[in-house]
C-alpha cells in the first residue's frame, strides 16, 4: 500500500515539477519517499535552452537521505539532442531539389511508328517522396509548351499519373513535360521526347516552293544547363547543324526552293555536347514534293468563289427588281383608284 502511494505521490511530483514548482512539491515528496527509500531521487527533466538540436541545460535530483547522498544537485549538460522537426516549406524545397537532381539525371526519349503504344513517366523515382509530402499535387501534362487535354487515344494512368498514347501518330510528336504543383510551386518533374515516324507523308509541297520543319527542341534547351546542339537529319544523313545557337533560340528549318530530292524523312534531335552525351529526337517529318499543280486547277476554287458570288448578286438584284415592280404596281393601282373616286363624284354633282 505505501509503495502504491508513493507512486502516485511521485506521479503528481513530475506533473508539478513539469510546471516548473518543484518548490511546492519537494518538500512532502522528500518527506514520503523517505519512508522507503535511501539516497538521490532519479534525474529530474533538464531545463534546457534548446527544444531540440542540441542545446545546454541544467538538471537536479532530490536527496531523500543527506548521510548517503554523495555527488552533486544539480548538473549542467547537453540536452534535448533530438533533431528537429523540419517545417513544411523546408520539405517542400527540399523535395523540389531533389526532383530537379532526379530530372536532370534521367533520360527519356521514345522512338515509335504510327500506331504503336508508348507510356510516358511522370513521377518515377520521385513518386514515393511525393505522395508521401503531398499525396493530392495537382498534375498537369504539357506538349511542347501547352497544356495537353486528355482524349480518346491519350490518358492519365491514376496510379502513377503516367501518361499512356495508345495509337501514337505524328501529331504527337515532341517534348512533353509532366508538371506537380507543390503548394503554389510549379516543377517540371520530367521530361520526354517522342518522335513517331508515319508511314504517309506529314506535307506534300510543290516543286519549287519554300517550306519550314519545326524541331520541338526549345524545351530541352530551357530545362537542361548543359550545352546543347540541335541537328537536322535527311533520311539518316546529317543534314544541319546548329553549333552555335541554342535550340531555344533556333527552333525551325527552312528550305526556300524544294527539289525533288528533298522528299524524305526529316529528323530533329537534341544532342548534349558534354558529360552524359545524351539525345532526344523531338520531330520526325516525311515530306513529299510533288509536281506543280497546273495554274487552271489552283483557279477552280476561286473560280467557284466567283460563281457563287455573281450568283448570289444576281439573286438579289433580282428580288430587289421584283420588289420595286410591286411597289410600282400597288402605286399605279393606287392613283386609278383615285382617279375613278374622282369621276364618280364628277358624275353626282352633274
Amino acid at each position: 500500500m505505501i509503495e502504491k502511494t508513493l507512486f502516485i505521490l511521485e506521479e503528481f511530483a513530475n506533473i508539478f515539477i513539469s510546471l516548473g514548482d518543484i518548490d511546492t512539491v519537494r518538500s512532502h515528496f522528500i518527506k514520503s519517499r523517505a519512508l522507503s527509500t535511501k539516497g538521490w531521487s532519479n534525474w529530474m527533466p533538464w531545463d534546457c535552452s534548446v527544444s531540440c538540436g542540441g542545446g545546454t541545460g541544467v538538471r537536479n535530483r532530490i536527496c531523500f537521505d543527506p548521510d548517503l547522498c554523495q555527488g552533486p544537485e544539480f548538473e549542467k549538460g547537453k540536452c534535448n539532442t533530438q533533431p528537429c522537426s523540419r517545417t513544411s516549406d523546408e520539405k517542400r524545397d527540399t523535395l523540389v531539389q531533389d526532383i530537379r537532381k532526379n530530372l536532370l539525371a534521367n533520360h527519356n526519349n521514345f522512338q515509335v511508328k504510327e500506331g504503336e503504344k508508348v507510356t510516358l513517366p511522370c513521377k518515377g523515382k520521385m513518386q514515393k517522396a511525393i505522395d508521401q509530402q503531398s499525396p493530392n499535387a495537382k498534375v498537369t501534362w504539357v506538349l511542347n509548351g501547352k497544356t495537353l487535354q486528355p482524349d480518346g487515344t491519350k490518358r492519365i494512368l491514376k496510379k502513377n499519373q503516367d501518361l499512356q498514347i495508345s495509337k501514337a501518330a505524328s501529331k504527337d510528336n515532341g517534348i512533353y513535360t509532366c508538371i506537380i504543383t507543390l503548394k503554389k510551386i510549379s516543377i517540371t518533374v520530367s521530361l520526354s521526347s517522342v518522335a513517331v515516324q508515319n508511314s504517309k507523308s506529314d506535307l506534300e509541297v510543290e516543286l519549287g516552293d519554300s517550306f519550314i520543319l519545326f524541331c520541338n527542341g526549345v524545351i530541352v534547351g530551357r530545362t537542361f544547363p548543359t550545352k546543347l546542339t540541335q541537328k537536322w537529319y535527311h533520311n539518316t544523313t546529317l543534314y544541319k547543324e546548329y553549333k552555335k545557337s541554342k535550340p531555344q533560340d533556333i527552333n525551325e528549318l527552312t528550305i526556300k526552293s524544294s527539289k525533288y530530292t528533298d522528299s524524305g524523312i526529316y529528323k530533329c534531335k537534341i544532342d548534349e555536347r558534354e558529360g552524359k552525351a545524351r539525345g532526344w529526337v523531338t520531330n520526325v517529318i516525311r515530306v513529299k514534293v510533288i509536281p506543280p499543280i497546273p495554274l487552271y486547277i489552283k483557279l477552280l476554287p476561286l473560280a467557284a468563289i466567283l460563281l457563287v458570288l455573281l450568283i448570289l448578286i444576281i439573286t438579289i438584284l433580282c428580288l430587289c427588281l421584283r420588289r420595286k415592280k410591286v411597289v410600282i404596281q400597288k402605286a399605279e393601282k393606287a392613283e386609278e383608284n383615285e382617279a375613278e373616286e374622282a369621276s364618280k363624284k364628277k358624275k353626282r354633282r352633274k
